[in-house]
């Protein structure tokens, strides 16, 4: 499958969206499709509401629970091999054995939801660090950029001010007091660059581990 996320473009997100739309979005399918905020909120809501981490990735492991929900009640009326595979990773993960899986086929869909709920819950243990690095992250960037547009509006202010006043000296003294409040908004810029690099390592980073961790936990 691979991880998709906002930014992403092409016939794996239009497929993603499609699938999103039958499990109840509303989303703008564009040419060449388009990961977009719309997309990433309602799959955030959408791990919210099945216990993943919610950070707005779709990932292998959210895109097959996608499929599952989506598919849901065609899939009951079969043996769905896919299904029991699903019940089997849930019990390795848990360290029981296949043997459990006997006579699911007739009462599996409670015991399929009571596994999955285990499943979600052990690999939300290994996860949920992930997503906490990448807010944090997130968090600083929001800090510097809010810093930034205070300062802005600032000088926007004393910009003002310095326009009305008659005295010389202190247009003259305002004028440098202006001057310094520009450097330290290019201090200000230059960081939110930086976060702004720094968040993208972090997300990629995370997009790589939960794929580790989403493989080691299917095997």
């Amino acid at each position: 499958m691979g991880a998709l996320m906002e930014g992403n473009k092409g016939p794996k997100v239009k497929a993603l969206q499609e699938t999103l739309n039958k499990a109840g979005g509303r989303l703008k399918i564009q040419k060449p499709a388009v990961f977009d905020a719309d997309t990433k909120a309602f799959v955030t809501k959408l791990q919210k509401q099945w216990g993943q981490p919610a950070v707005g990735i779709a990932t292998d492991h959210f895109q097959m629970a996608l499929d599952i929900a989506v598919n849901n009640k065609a899939k009951m009326k079969s043996n769905a091999p896919d299904y029991k595979q699903a019940l089997s990773h849930a019990f390795k993960l848990q360290g029981s054995t296949n043997k459990q899986l006997t006579g699911f086929r007739t009462q599996w869909p409670k015991d399929y939801e009571a596994c999955l709920k285990k499943f979600r819950m052990a690999l939300s243990a290994k996860v949920h660090p992930l997503t906490e690095a990448v807010d944090s992250v997130r968090n600083t960037r929001k800090t510097v950029e809010d810093s930034f547009e205070k300062m802005a509006r600032e000088i926007i202010k004393m910009q003002g001010a310095h326009q009305s006043l008659k005295d010389p000296l202190l247009k003259a003294n305002l004028a440098t007091e202006i001057d310094a409040q520009h450097k330290k908004c290019d201090v200000l810029r230059r960081a939110m660059m930086d976060t702004d690099d720094a968040l993208s390592k972090a997300i990629r980073d995370t997009e790589a581990k939960l794929k580790t961790i989403f493989a080691a936990a299917v095997k």
